[in-house]
């Protein structure tokens, strides 16, 4: 039986898959910030970071017919453009949690520390960054389209905004094996809110 923490995982992964964010502003408002915005399919020239923009482009450009990238297909060198903000993560047991086997320098850097070869749920920000990127990653797995994610962090946290792109990779069953993110942290000024 589901305990009540997977079930409200569940709850904010399917409004997300819909396009809803009810769940996540009921999240996001318990730490006192901003819903998230959350964009599915956005086109590489509406994501406004150089860094996202460039890898949505880059992931485009290796899909199949069939509109899957396999993570052989991933080069680093031709990413040069977003190294540094890029992670690579493993699905773990079916989606319930993500290994971070990359985890950008200038990600770690900007966060204050680097969460390579750990685990989302590892993250030592709290549960509302780790329940919000375990149901995003959820989503991109249940719903294999890229999303675009930009969202708060509670004022005790570095890094006040994210923007984040997530990126299904495909293993050859055609089902998501590993998530291609880009991560680019930026400041915000609360007292324009």
């Amino acid at each position: 039986m589901p305990t009540a923490d997977e079930d409200r995982l569940a709850a904010l992964r399917d409004d997300l898959i819909a396009g809803r964010l009810t769940a996540a502003a009921g999240l996001f408002d318990g730490y006192g910030v901003d819903p998230p915005i959350v964009v599915w399919n956005p086109e590489p020239h509406a994501v406004p970071t150089p860094q996202l923009s460039f890898l949505l482009r880059y992931w485009q450009g290796l899909q199949d017919i069939a509109g899957r990238v396999a993570p052989d297909r991933i080069d680093p060198l031709q990413m040069r453009p977003a190294l540094g903000h890029i992670m690579l993560l493993d699905v773990l047991d079916g989606g319930a949690d993500y290994r971070y086997r990359l985890y950008g320098s200038e990600i770690a850097q900007r966060a204050g520390f680097d969460m390579t070869g750990k685990c989302t749920s590892e993250l030592p920000t709290g549960s509302l960054a780790s329940r919000f990127f375990i149901a995003v990653y959820q989503a991109v797995l249940l719903r294999p389209q890229p999303v675009y994610t930009w969202h708060q962090m509670p004022v005790d946290i570095t890094v006040n905004t994210w923007h984040r792109l997530v990126l299904p990779l495909h293993g050859p069953d055609g089902t998501v094996t590993r998530l291609l993110a880009g991560n680019v942290g930026t400041d915000f000024d609360r007292s324009a809110r």
